[in-house]
């Protein structure tokens, strides 16, 4: 007798993730901030627990089901979403950034450094950054190497420094994410040798002085 195709685990899946959006579209309409929290931190790390303490820009705090740290941006731990968003009642205009969300508040980054590093230039700080919460510190949307490597081919680094050649090293110990005082954004350049001394007196050129 031939076996019959089970469509069970598909619908099981669709059902379970039409559900899933459901609670979620309900908390976003008409829960509470706490039972929203509740919500999504069950589901989801890194969200902000409303009855912690307000903290400076990406202060670090703990996330209560995991106990790992979590970097919480300012203005989404005190629920300031239009300094970023448009001011909207409708959910899916209200999550559109508003052009130059950053640079209201971070005006400076861009003129920092004489060289800059592109994205900054191109106001794409989202390519390295999160803008609610992040178990990295700064925000950062993932570790480095794994955030540099997104753009940067590790293949095309030379063998100077041997840490080039360490596929774990953290770019962001030698460069800055921002820009530096070259292309290659080193936070410290190193040091130029030393000038010799000079002598205190320099020689005589009279016919008694040695020449």
């Amino acid at each position: 007798m031939p076996a019959r195709s089970s469509t069970k685990t598909p619908r099981r899946g669709l059902v379970l993730g039409l559900a899933f959006a459901a609670v979620l579209a309900g908390c976003a309409i008409g829960c509470t901030t706490r039972k929203r929290y509740q919500v999504l931190s069950f589901f989801f790390d890194g969200v902000p627990d409303p009855d912690a303490p307000r903290g400076a820009a990406s202060a670090a705090r703990r996330n209560t089901r995991t106990n790992h740290p979590v970097f919480v941006h300012k203005p989404f731990s005190e629920e300031k979403c239009s300094a970023c968003h448009l001011n909207s009642q409708d959910i899916f205009t209200r999550a559109k950034i508003r052009p130059d969300a950053c640079l209201d508040c971070h005006p400076n980054v861009p003129r920092e450094h004489a060289s800059v590093h592109g994205p900054v230039v191109n106001n794409l700080c989202l390519w390295c950054h999160s803008p609610h919460s992040s178990p990295q510190e700064h925000l950062l949307k993932a570790p480095a190497p794994k955030l540099c490597t997104q753009c940067h081919d590790p293949a095309t680094l030379g063998p100077t420094p041997p840490e080039h050649l360490d596929r774990k090293a953290d770019c962001l110990s030698c460069h800055s994410g921002h820009g530096g005082q070259t292309g290659s954004f080193l936070k410290a350049l190193a040091a130029a040798p030393p000038a010799p001394a000079l002598p205190a007196t320099a020689p005589s050129l009279e016919s008694g002085a040695p020449r």
